[in-house]
């Protein structure tokens, strides 16, 4: 028994002093024994802050102070200074003052933008070392304004719609405008009074604007390079002449007119080997079918267009004119041209699946315009009838549901009625199977609004994803066919490329962080002559490869009708921009325009 206690009390000995050596080597230890729950804030505190990690006692670091010169700032002015840099995490906040400071900074490469209420803001980058504080002095500009008068032989208009467009060097400034400012830097509409007047009190300062007025009594007047002063008012006094119109009656047969239909008003400019068609205006007709167009410029033949789908008949109506200066063209009733065509898709095909698109010469000589048409769907029982096709030689191609072209044919129209059986459609081709890995692709954007990451192979889109607003870090696993992709990432201010290795044998990965300023575009979306809001604008690409096949939901309208088109890459020459907009259940309108860097504004939305 004595032997036993003995060797109890030796072990107890050797483990007291075990902890006290433990202590001398480890004193922190102690700490955490004593007052656990100090030790887990502790941790957590750096877990919450890891840009302290580096070092935690706080000496050798910067600071910076930001100066802000030529502003009354009143206690009343909101507005802000932002501050990024790779050497810390996420942006640093300071509220509007006159001396801005941030410290205990690390060393590092920064940037910064300082946003004031009422001016045009700043933006600035800086290098700080340890133990250095830098002082660096801005000067915002005072937003300016714009104001006239509209008239026509010395007399005030009135219910003139004046529009201000922002070029791509003013969107740009975006980001340098207070919340409740953004809307100087884009679309602004307004009518003029009783006076002929009006006035836009916001609008950033630069050279570039485009001041658009439309009346439909006159022919538009389009002013660009419009110079806006900072602080003060561009005065854009216009004179509007009075324009030519079109009026007719639509009839689906005779005595049976279409009430609410669009009308198109095409300008037709002919050049050797080339004739080009651009819409002009839009109508609609009234509850006797009849329409009166607005302000046209005489100096352009017109091509009239209406695509009506009555009953299950798709109809097409066109007609060519030219009219003289201030004269009012009475097109009489418009008829669909004799004869409908009948297609009909094989026996037992799934009518829902496929689409028709179908083109006609015309005979010009005799003043039959030649007629394109796309995307025009079968019934369910497989037929697709259509009237109103000029006589002369038809083409048509039978679509499946991923854009392939299953069949194609042609015949001779002589405007009767006939029936054109579809013949048997070509099998699609499955793809042969292609080796593919999983890869991980991480976006890192800065920007306030929705971001999007797409990838593009051998000059084709291949993914495109569409992220909401607020999310700074944007994630992806994709399953890729082995190759080399190209990734793009954009936040809508600024973009960023990079370029992905899908290998065998290889973890693909790649982060792309968007730093480069993009370039962008303004629109607004009329119809009729109104706003249309919540019309969904998507981007098509088009040209030397970058982004072809890309076809991305970008933005929707707001309230007024103006959209920002951000974060298109400056090395991009031009993307399609199509406006979808379900209206007075008349199904979807469609417009297109090209443009790389320069403003954009659709006027009314074709259908």
């Amino acid at each position: 028994m004595g032997r036993k206690r003995t060797r109890l009390l030796l072990v107890l000995a050797a483990l007291a002093l075990t902890g006290a050596l433990a202590l001398l080597l480890h004193p922190e230890l102690g700490t955490r024994l004593r007052h656990p729950a100090r030790g887990r804030s502790t941790q957590d505190a750096a877990q919450r802050n890891p840009q302290s990690e580096d070092d935690a006692s706080g000496k050798n670091r910067a600071a910076l102070s930001v100066a802000v010169d030529g502003a009354d700032l009143t206690p009343a002015l909101d507005g802000e200074c932002v501050l990024r840099g790779d050497a810390i995490r996420g942006a640093r906040r300071q509220a509007l003052s006159a001396l801005i400071r941030f410290d205990d900074l690390p060393s590092g490469d920064y940037r910064g933008r300082l946003i004031v209420e009422g001016y045009v803001g700043a933006r600035f980058r800086v290098a700080l070392h340890d133990s250095e504080e830098e002082l660096v002095r801005l000067q915002p500009v005072r937003l300016g304004g714009v104001a006239g008068t509209v008239t026509a032989d010395g007399h005030p208009v009135v219910g003139a719609v004046v529009a201000i467009t922002p070029s791509a060097r003013v969107l740009e400034m975006l980001d340098l405008l207070w919340k409740s400012d953004r809307g100087a830097a884009g679309v602004q509409s307004a009518r003029t009074d009783t006076e002929g007047t009006y006035r836009f009190a916001t609008v950033v300062p630069d050279g570039s604007w485009t001041v658009e007025v439309a009346h439909f009594e006159f022919r538009p007047v389009v002013l660009q390079q419009v110079d806006v002063p900072a602080g003060g008012t561009a005065g854009v006094d216009i004179t509007l002449v009075p324009g030519a119109h079109l009026r007719g009656r639509v009839l689906i047969e005779p005595n049976a007119p279409l009430a609410g239909i669009p009308v198109h008003v095409l300008r037709k400019e002919t050049q050797p080997g080339l004739v080009r068609l651009e819409q002009e205006a839009q109508t609609t007709t009234d509850a006797h079918g009849v329409f009166l167009t607005p302000a046209l410029d005489e100096s352009s033949a017109k091509l009239v267009k209406v695509w009506v789908q009555h009953r299950r008949l798709h109809v097409a109506i066109q007609v060519e004119c030219t009219l003289l200066p201030h004269e009012t063209r009475d097109l009489g009733d418009l008829l669909p041209r004799p004869g409908t065509v009948e297609f009909q898709l094989p026996q037992g095909m799934p009518a829902e699946n496929y689409k028709l698109a179908i083109g006609a010469v015309g005979i010009p000589g005799q003043g039959i315009p030649p007629l394109s048409l796309a995307d025009i769907p079968f019934e369910a029982d497989g037929k697709c009838r259509i009237g109103g096709i000029p006589r002369g030689v038809v083409r048509y191609v039978v679509m499946d549901a991923g854009g392939v072209a299953r069949q194609r044919g042609e015949f001779g129209h002589d405007e009767s009625d006939r029936v054109v059986e579809i013949p048997a459609l070509q099998p699609k081709r499955d793809p042969a199977p292609v080796e593919t890995l999983t890869a991980r692709i991480t976006g890192e954007v800065t920007g306030d609004g929705p971001s999007r990451v797409w990838l593009t192979r051998d000059g084709a889109c291949v993914h495109a994803t569409l992220f909401p607003a607020g999310e700074a870090t944007l994630r992806l696993e994709l399953v890729l066919p082995v190759g080399t992709y190209h990734v793009h990432v954009s936040d809508g201010d600024r973009v960023g490329t990079g370029s992905l290795e899908v290998r065998q044998g290889t973890s693909p990965e790649l982060t792309v962080r968007a730093t480069e300023h993009a370039s962008a575009a303004s629109l607004v979306i009329r119809r009729d002559g109104e706003p249309v809001a919540e019309a969904e604008i998507y981007v098509e690409a088009i040209g030397d490869g970058y982004l072809d096949g890309l076809r991305l939901l970008w933005a929707k309208s707001a309230s007024d009708g103006s959209v920002r088109i951000g974060g298109l890459p400056v090395t991009c020459p031009g993307v399609t921009i199509t406006v979808l907009h379900r209206g007075s259940g008349r199904g979807f309108f469609v417009a297109k325009s090209e443009f790389g860097s320069r403003v954009l504004d659709l006027g009314s939305a074709g259908r």
